[in-house]
């Protein structure tokens, strides 16, 4: 009798954890995405472990730290708020990427003053939104000039240029989003 009450609780535990997952992942059918480390982010040692994106500030930290243990010219940068890019593809990961921004920056050259991104750091989210690292862009190895806000195309532009609701979507990188009118399908470039 004993055995068989363990059992049902057993089984009606497990039916429960099935359905949690179920309901928090609406859907989603994608495993963890596995982070592909450079060897700087492997001798650090955090980078191979999921954050959760309920603490935005452990994820602006983490982001900090991955693009400085990369790139010595983003040291000195601080994160601003993440921003959320959703895949346009049930097969890709939906995203979260951090903007490092410089405040102040050297007064040569024409946005040399105020606040500018020079660096973007993302993190693909699993179905039940933890966020893992995923890559880090550099912009000052770049030739254009740097935004001062990513996506350099703000919401309320996009929904004015769109006459509809905007979503920030990408198909091959987070770090090159686009906005889409879910409505309409209708797009508008976010960068």
């Amino acid at each position: 009798m004993v055995v068989l009450v363990i059992a049902a609780i057993v089984a009606g535990a497990a039916v429960l954890g099935v359905a949690l997952v179920r309901s928090r992942s609406a859907g989603c059918t994608l495993a963890p995405p596995a982070p592909v480390l450079p060897a700087q982010l492997r001798i650090i040692g955090e980078f191979d472990r999921p954050y959760d994106t309920g603490d935005p500030r452990a994820l602006m930290e983490a982001a900090a730290r991955a693009a400085t243990g990369l790139h010595a010219d983003l040291a000195g940068v601080a994160p601003a708020d993440p921003v959320a890019v959703h895949a346009t593809s049930a097969s890709m990961y939906d995203a979260v990427v951090v903007p490092l921004r410089v405040t102040g920056a050297a007064p040569s050259g024409p946005g040399a003053a105020g606040s500018r991104v020079e660096g973007l750091v993302a993190f693909l989210l699993d179905c039940s939104g933890r966020a893992y690292y995923s890559a880090t862009e550099d912009l000052l190895r770049e030739s254009a000039p740097l935004p001062t806000s990513f996506p350099a195309v703000d919401h309320d532009a996009a929904v004015r240029a769109l006459g509809g609701d905007a979503v920030l979507v990408y198909t091959d990188s987070p770090f090159a989003p686009f906005w889409r009118d879910a409505a309409t399908g209708r797009t508008t470039p976010a960068t």
